[in-house]
């Protein structure tokens, strides 16, 4: 981390850690498969942090076995690493080298929390709904299906 700094969040996957600092910054580090390092390439071993260009001021992260997803301060939340199941929320099913905002939670929504699993993330919105996306199955979403969904669904 940058001399000074104090990390404030952390959280790990599989085979990586990324951490938070107290301005807000984010770093990765550990295994980039899949892009899960979100710091633009995808492959190789980082065995220090590496700087995550999120343009948001973060205030909670969730690491997973492939993919990672940040919460902002504004409420959004931007996913990265592998999309195979929809887990990163944007609408699609390719990965992600960088921090890619997720479709919208709905309309005037923000997010409040966020929480991954290995193939699927949900987040409890500033309603106190939940919406997850991703792998469905078995049941994975909470929404009586066990379809995947690749945008955020209540």
């Amino acid at each position: 981390m940058p001399n000074g700094s104090k990390a404030t969040k952390i959280s790990s996957g599989s085979a990586h850690t990324c951490a938070t600092i107290d301005n807000g910054s984010l770093y990765c580090w550990g295994h980039n498969k899949n892009s899960r390092l979100g710091i633009g390439t995808s492959g190789g071993v980082h065995k220090i942090p590496m700087f995550v260009s999120a343009n948001q001021s973060i205030v909670e992260i969730s690491a997973s076995a492939e993919h990672t997803c940040v919460l902002s301060e504004n409420g959004s939340i931007s996913c990265w690493g592998r999309n195979n199941y929809g887990q990163l929320g944007d609408g699609t099913t390719s990965s992600k080298t960088t921090p890619t905002l997720t479709s919208s939670l709905g309309t005037g929504r923000t997010a409040v929390a966020l929480s991954l699993g290995r193939f699927h993330t949900c987040a409890i919105l500033d309603n106190g709904e939940v919406s997850c996306w991703g792998g469905g199955s078995p049941g994975a979403l909470g929404n009586g299906g066990t379809s995947d969904q690749n945008t955020p669904t209540l």
